[in-house]
């Protein structure tokens, strides 16, 4: 991996991801059966990269006394918020990175 600096670190990758991808985050719910009883985030068209980083360890050094580094990445499509009466609040077509 080339660093900012423009060193290189040799690293151990380990990545997951996710494409359209429907959740719900809250009590009582799923995301394909929100009913007024639920309580918390809708999400759908979810679309996630995480990386995960570590540094190979150089001769004589111990296993996990190197860097590591974490990303992520995410668009979602919509997120609604349920079960609040009288209050709603819908986002559309937005993005995360960390």
């Amino acid at each position: 991996m080339t660093l900012a600096n423009g060193s290189t670190a040799d690293v151990d990758l380990l990545t997951i991801g996710a494409d359209n991808v429907s959740a719900f985050i809250g009590v009582r719910g799923s995301d394909d059966n929100v009913t007024t009883d639920d309580f918390g985030i809708v999400l759908s068209g979810v679309d996630a990269g995480l990386a995960l980083m570590t540094q190979q360890p150089a001769a004589g050094q111990t296993v996990g006394s190197g860097r590591s580094w974490t990303t992520l990445q995410a668009s979602v499509g919509s997120a609604s918020l349920v079960g609040i009466d009288d209050l709603t609040l819908e986002v559309t077509d937005f993005d995360v990175l960390i």
